[in-house]
């Protein structure tokens, strides 16, 4: 009985002392990342904890002392290159994280909140000379948190999800010009590190903003954002998009300008798995329409498919990598032209197998009917193309081939033929078929063949 007592004391023990682990795994694991944090540029400010029996939370405010570092670390995980002046809107800035988890080891998950607190200092002082009540406005912002960004995360799985705070604010300036934005049902999740997750799929419910100034009236409409990303590597992806209406409009005093688009469809791959990659790129849109006093036009049933295949590898993740790390566009010029012509002469081919449209109508009247383009060039490997290009960058025709189909309703033929200078110099190449109109363009051999006619 007597071992009895003391081995339920010691289970009762080890069970009491679970949060103890548990906490003490947790600010380890923070601390460490707190570290990490310092090579990125990030210095604490501040680090306030405080915790109970079975919970625990620390505040953190984090100033952006080293911007470049900062940049270049996102630069590691960004297939676009990061603006310059990036570095100058961020210097300096103060940003508050508050962190809160449980303290049992087996309840891993992590709730960040993210806000920004202070403006860098060059991006507030020319707030302040601007107007330094809209810099009041702004701050007041941010240290209300209306800005921020929550996440959980689970440390075992590695699975996250989280928003970004609705944000609905209104503000007058005192020369009587209003603006207004609007931001709501952000919502995010995903598998992975958070800068560089494994997969992530996140939607927007609607963003509208506007500005108004009496003379002048330009606002910014758009309805069910949502897309996803699966990434295998930095060169091996599937990335979609999709976008309810959107709608772009500015109206002044000798002019009223508007763009529409519904149900908007965007899919982008790139597959680097062999020692080629292949980019593809597929988009539709039911409707663009385009309005203004000089007329309107609207576009209906747009499909693209557009694709790269057959790029070398290492040329190519030479390029992306140029162009990543780019700070200044004009100091590497010449190393990313020299770098793309590399790849490009390597070979590739460049696909287009649908670009269509069913219907253009001009002025809600005249409907044009549509339109289809379909292409394949191929670029023939050769090493001594950039030597080619030195000398006259038409030497370079020797190495391409190319198909290119395209068929024009009758009316918009006709309509180019009328209102584009030099068109009727291809009317002797038409072909009739049906109610549309043929061009089977091929260039081989450095000739150019137009419905099997030689252009000379």
């Amino acid at each position: 009985m007597k071992k009895s007592v003391i081995l339920v004391a010691i289970l009762i023990t080890a069970i009491s002392l679970l949060p103890i682990v548990g906490n003490s795994f947790m600010k380890t694991t923070i601390d460490e990342r707190l570290l990490e944090l310092k090579g990125y540029g990030l210095e604490t400010k501040r680090d306030e904890a405080s915790s109970n029996y079975l919970n625990s939370s620390r505040h953190f405010e984090f100033f952006l002392k080293d911007s470049q570092a900062f940049t270049d670390f996102l630069r590691n995980y960004s297939q676009k290159q990061i603006p310059p002046y990036v570095n100058a809107m961020v210097a300096g800035a103060l940003i508050g994280v508050d962190v809160e988890y449980g303290n049992l080891p087996f309840a891993k998950q992590l709730s960040v909140e993210i806000y920004p607190l202070e403006l860098s200092p060059n991006f507030a002082d020319s707030l302040k000379d601007y107007d330094i009540d809209f810099y009041k406005f702004v701050d007041g912002l941010l240290k209300s948190k209306s800005v921020a960004y929550h996440i959980n995360y689970n440390m075992i799985n590695k699975n996250f999800d989280g928003f970004i705070k609705d944000l609905n604010e209104n503000y007058a300036f005192k020369d009587g010009a209003k603006l207004s934005l609007d931001v709501s049902g952000a919502i995010f999740k995903g598998k992975g590190r958070i800068v560089a997750p494994d997969r992530i799929s996140s939607s927007i419910k609607r963003i509208n903003f506007n500005v108004q100034d009496g003379k002048t009236n330009l606002t910014l409409n758009m309805l069910g954002l949502s897309g996803s990303s699966n990434f295998e590597s930095a060169n091996t992806y599937l990335s979609s998009a999709d976008l309810a209406s959107l709608e772009l409009s500015m109206s002044a005093s000798d002019e009223n300008l508007s763009f529409e688009a519904l149900k908007i469809k965007v899919n982008v791959s790139s597959n680097a798995q062999g020692d080629k990659v292949e980019l593809d790129s597929k988009s539709s849109a039911k409707e663009f329409s385009f309005r203004s006093s000089q007329g309107d036009v609207k576009i209906q049933n747009f499909r693209s498919d557009f694709a790269l295949d057959g790029l070398d590898k290492a040329a190519f993740e030479k390029l992306t990598h140029l162009a990543s790390r780019a700070n200044n566009a004009q100091s590497v010029d010449k190393e990313l032209f020299e770098s793309a012509i590399d790849l490009i002469a390597k070979g590739l081919e460049i696909k287009i197998p649908e670009l269509s449209v069913n219907n253009v109508a001009l002025n809600g009247s005249r409907n044009l009917k549509g339109f289809e383009l379909r292409s394949d060039i191929r670029v023939i490997e050769d090493k001594d193309l950039i030597s080619k290009i030195n000398i006259s960058p038409i030497l370079a025709s020797e190495n391409i081939d190319m198909e290119l189909k395209i068929k024009l309703s009758a009316e918009i033929y006709a309509e180019l033929l009328d209102g584009v200078p030099l068109t009727s110099v291809i009317e002797n190449y038409a072909k009739q078929d049906g109610e549309n109109v043929v061009f089977n363009i091929t260039f081989k051999d450095e000739k150019l063949r137009i419905n099997e006619k030689i252009v000379r």
